[in-house]
């Protein structure tokens, strides 16, 4: 067997493997889009913006980023639960969606599925979910960012850009909300509830804006499958996607696919639904999963409409 090849340098401070990927996440943060800095400099002026990121260290299960006192704080376990997000969700989808829809469509064996590959994501990821109720040590036989094993060397640096794609809209919806001064505006509204919702979706808004600004010729695939992962992990949360001060999360989703506007066979369609289908998995959700749908769009939309009807039930509840 190869030995690993170790990331970890003395810069890297922390508990878990995702510590690796500190300074890259700075350094993303920062480079958004060409005009983010300026930006970020004009609201560190006017609102007092700290253009540093609290990065907290504690063995603690999942906490969602926060921005308080004009600084974005962000926690360990969160970044290591949305890296094993990309890495198991990337693997899964070519593993179990591509490949054997390749398979299916030519009636042949010929994509050969990596079974070791799509088991390791499948277990990395009911660890990412495991620390939304506890914190417990990262497995480092499975998949990482700071033992890479060998036969990952290639997949790994690609998961690593989608994760640092889907927390730059993390940070960019904590910037936003100090940008548009939510903090200042809580009389818009006298039910805070309607107020909160009203917050996240501007924050929701304007990081998306921030965020798609940067795309170029390069990065586009990259950022727009970063950005849904990065909402698609939302899902994980709880078992219903009704949000109770945050937007629904299907409909968080549903907006950044309809601002993309992916073509109907696009990646983005068969993401999105497998994310549906391990949250399903997750929480014991009975979905229909038609086949004979044309596309992946059809049955992105097919299973939407059903975890809506999911949702009224639980209303009516």
């Amino acid at each position: 067997m190869e030995e690993k090849i170790n990331r970890l340098s003395a810069s890297h401070k922390g508990l878990m493997p995702i510590r690796v990927l500190q300074h890259n996440l700075v350094y993303a943060f920062e480079n958004i889009n060409p005009g983010f800095l300026a930006l970020t400099a004009k609201v560190s002026r006017e609102q007092g913006l700290d253009t540093g990121i609290g990065y907290k260290i504690e063995e603690e299960k999942v906490e969602s980023p926060y921005a308080v006192f004009g600084k974005i704080f962000m926690q360990e376990a969160f970044l290591s639960f949305m890296w094993c997000n990309c890495f198991s969700l990337t693997v899964l989808y070519e593993e179990s969606i591509v490949k054997q829809s390749k398979n299916d469509f030519y009636g042949n064996e010929d994509e050969k599925i990596d079974f070791p590959a799509a088991r390791d994501a499948y277990k990395l990821w009911e660890y990412g979910i495991s620390l939304l109720s506890k914190y417990s040590a990262w497995d480092t036989t499975l998949p990482n960012p700071e033992l890479v094993d060998p036969k990952y060397a290639e997949l790994i640096p690609k998961v690593n850009s989608l994760f640092l794609t889907a927390l730059k809209f993390v940070l960019a919806h904590e910037f936003a909300h100090i940008e548009l001064r939510h903090s200042e505006r809580t009389a818009e509204l006298e039910n805070q509830k309607e107020l909160s919702i009203k917050f996240e979706k501007e924050a929701d808004g304007r990081a998306i804006e921030l965020v798609l600004a940067g795309n170029d010729d390069i990065n586009r695939v990259t950022t727009n499958i970063g950005t849904l992962i990065g909402l698609c992990s939302l899902l994980f949360f709880k078992s219903t996607t009704m949000g109770e001060e945050h937007p629904d999360t299907d409909e968080r989703i549903d907006a950044i696919i309809n601002i993309i506007n992916p073509d109907m066979q696009d990646a983005m369609w068969g993401l999105a639904t497998l994310a549906y289908r391990l949250w399903a998995n997750q929480y014991l959700v009975t979905l229909d999963w038609k086949e004979g749908l044309e596309s992946p769009k059809e049955l992105y939309h097919y299973i939407k409409n059903q975890v809506k009807d999911h949702n009224k039930g639980k209303r009516g509840c």
